[in-house]
């Protein structure tokens, strides 16, 4: 899975390096008691001052300061923004795609047709009854079916079938920390 910065909300080129790999496995990292009660807080409240954590862990601010650079810097804490797409005239939409006669060439050019589009913010490949998720923010269903028919045109010897899904409702996910 792969998670990209929102490039349609901004004129200029985000670099390729910026998007991230989601779920790709990682060596576990040595926590404390300590951190962990520092990551529980901070996962059920991002905005907690360093004053409440350090109370809650019962260190100092600026122990708990150097903790959060630590857990960041292991990639234990990302920060992430949630956007209220509707607010700004935006749409959430998912097309999962069933391919066929493919070829490695041709899965890669489709893939980086995705990675490349201004208003793909994740795309997955799987193995199962799909074969690749696009998930789209569009300011409505006439720039979706542009998108869509631009997709078909270009990759139509590959597509098999496509079923697009309306997102209405995105819920937060709570990742608990683990000693």
């Amino acid at each position: 899975m792969s998670y990209f910065n929102r490039k349609y909300l901004i004129d200029e080129k985000i670099p390729k390096e910026i998007s991230r790999n989601i779920f790709v496995p990682a060596e576990k990292a040595e926590l404390d008691e300590i951190d962990v009660k520092i990551g529980l807080k901070l996962s059920k409240n991002s905005r907690a001052s360093l004053q409440e954590l350090a109370k809650e862990a019962g260190i100092t601010p600026e122990a708990v300061s150097y903790r959060i650079k630590k857990l960041e810097k292991l990639g234990l804490i990302h920060h992430w923004i949630k956007v209220n797409l509707e607010k700004i005239g935006f749409y959430y939409f998912k097309a999962i795609f069933s391919l066929r006669n493919i070829t490695a060439k041709r899965l890669q050019d489709f893939v980086g047709h995705g990675e490349n589009h201004p208003n793909v913010i994740y795309l997955i490949q799987e193995i199962g009854l799909a074969d690749v998720h696009f998930d789209f923010e569009v300011q409505g269903m006439e720039e979706l079916r542009k998108i869509m028919d631009e997709i078909k045109e270009k990759f139509s010897d590959i597509i098999d079938s496509c079923e697009i899904l309306t997102i209405s409702k995105e819920h937060k996910l709570n990742y608990s920390l683990q000693i």
